[in-house]
């Protein structure tokens, strides 16, 4: 059980410009499984506000490239008993959190934001709603500010390697977190495919 990393970066070439034809080079790493505490999945994480923008504008940046700098700002601004945060962009549309996916219900629509000009449109985030669209789930993927986690039942974070994380508490308002009606459908889901299942006791 590990993490296999492919990174893809052009040989020839130097600054800006780019040749018209490449061969390119591809490296693989390998890395341990990340082991996280398992209140994460057992209980829920708490959430709030990034005051960092995410960087949207161009459809380039939906590419999960090696330049992760907006990431590391903003997990920077962030206080550190925070498990993750929600981004939005520079004109306050609500975009992803810094190393996940964002979902939410509200009574039986799953909502998520559309990620055109920026953001990462995660493979575990199609992965969820194609599952619950199968299992006739509304699904909406929508362009809105952050005030519509205000009256959300029930809010998700995703990734290929966490899986899902239910919220608990988002900026000090509680949510039900792992007890939610959908989060125990998705974790139970979930640990089926060994995502989480490694939790550090």
């Amino acid at each position: 059980r590990c993490v296999l990393k492919l990174s893809l970066a052009r040989r020839e070439g130097r600054g800006y410009w780019t040749p018209a034809r490449s061969t390119g080079h591809a490296s693989l790493s390998l890395w341990e499984w990340p082991q996280r505490p398992a209140q994460l999945w057992r209980e829920g994480i708490v959430v709030g506000p990034c005051p960092v923008p995410l960087q949207t504008g161009a459809p380039y940046l939906t590419v999960k490239s090696l330049n992760r700098l907006n990431q590391i700002m903003a997990r920077r601004a962030c206080p550190a008993e925070w498990d993750e945060a929600w981004l939005c962009d520079a004109r306050g549309g609500l975009r992803e959190g810094i190393l996940a996916n964002l979902l939410w219900r509200r009574a039986d629509t799953v909502f998520t934001p559309e990620l055109r000009d920026g953001g990462i449109p995660g493979v575990q985030r199609d992965v969820v709603m194609s599952s619950l669209q199968r299992r006739g789930w509304s699904l909406q993927y929508t362009q809105v500010g952050a005030e519509a986690l205000a009256d959300a039942d029930e809010i998700f974070f995703c990734n290929s390697l966490i899986g899902v994380w239910a919220v608990r508490d988002c900026a000090g308002r509680k949510l039900p977190g792992a007890q939610g009606a959908l989060a125990r459908q998705l974790l139970s889901w979930h640990r089926d495919l060994g995502l989480g299942a490694t939790w550090a006791e």
